[in-house]
């Protein structure tokens, strides 16, 4: 059931980013708009013009979803192949968030106001590879956890045992 979780989340994420570069470029803009004014004061924005802040805040967007996407589709993938090794679902997730990057670019050329960047598809890219390292890094450290909770168990059961001996 897990699996599916990651699935469901994986399908109605990328209805999410259809949806949003469905928009037109107004929409798009004001929405950007609206983030934009709530960093700018931000000491780390104070030297920079509410252009540069509209890129950065843009720019972070593409790079977030694509992260998000990562972290949903890379545990799918790894359980329904059994990768234990992880090579395989590192490079179908990659394959995954790429593809759907570029037909993501290629869907908002034909959306009135919006244009299609190749630098788009790189920035979506890089969410896709952090959010797999930051996934493979969580599960690695779940399950080291987990193994030192068991082994802590054994020991304590094995204790008890020579007790009663």
């Amino acid at each position: 059931m897990k699996k599916y979780a990651f699935l469901i989340g994986f399908i109605l994420w990328m209805c999410l980013i259809f949806n949003l570069s469905n928009q037109d470029g107004g929409t798009s803009l004001r929405q950007s708009n609206i983030v934009v004014r709530a960093v700018e004061d931000f000491p780390i924005f104070e030297n920079l013009g509410t252009e540069k802040i509209s890129v950065i805040v843009r720019k972070s967007a593409h790079f977030f979803v694509y992260f998000v996407m990562a972290m949903m589709l890379y545990p799918f993938i790894r359980f329904i192949k059994k990768d234990t090794k992880n090579l395989k679902s590192v490079l179908y997730t990659l394959l995954a968030i790429f593809l759907y990057a570029c037909s993501d670019e290629i869907h908002q050329i034909f959306v009135d106001g919006r244009e299609a960047h190749f630098t788009d598809v790189l920035i979506d890219s890089s969410g896709g590879i952090t959010g797999i390292l930051v996934s493979t890094s969580l599960s690695k450290l779940v399950k080291n956890q987990m193994n030192y909770l068991e082994n802590f168990r054994k020991k304590e059961a094995q204790k008890k045992v020579s007790e009663v001996s």
